[in-house]
């Protein structure tokens, strides 16, 4: 009494079923979050820090400190000693940025006209 379409619908459904089941097996696995996590975080190293002779500073470094001192703001310090910047250097180029900006609007505007 079953129709033909009914029969031809949960032929269907059972053989994409098979086929997903067959794709699923052959696939390589994900690998287990728990060991990669290990591989790519291994346990941190004793630091090992070293001291460099201070030596004359120069006008950039000295402009770079006195922003560190004066402005109150938060410096992503770890992505800066990933990065290999020290914060002096980090505010200065941000402010050279800011102040190169800010004297030549007219090429970096995107509005075209008088």
């Amino acid at each position: 009494m079953v129709n033909t379409f009914t029969a031809v619908i949960v032929s269907g459904g059972i053989g994409g079923a098979g086929v997903a089941l067959l794709v699923n097996e052959l696939l390589p696995a994900a690998p287990k979050l728990g060991p990669a996590l290990e591989r790519l975080n291994p346990a941190p190293a004793a630091p090992q820090h070293t001291r460099v002779a201070p030596g004359p500073a120069t006008a950039q470094a000295q402009v770079g400190q006195w922003l560190v001192k004066r402005l109150p703001i938060t410096l992503p310090r770890k992505d800066l000693d990933l990065l290999g910047l020290s914060a002096e250097e980090f505010l200065l180029n941000k402010t050279v940025l800011v102040l190169f900006g800010g004297c030549s609007p007219r090429p970096c505007s995107l509005r075209r006209g008088p």
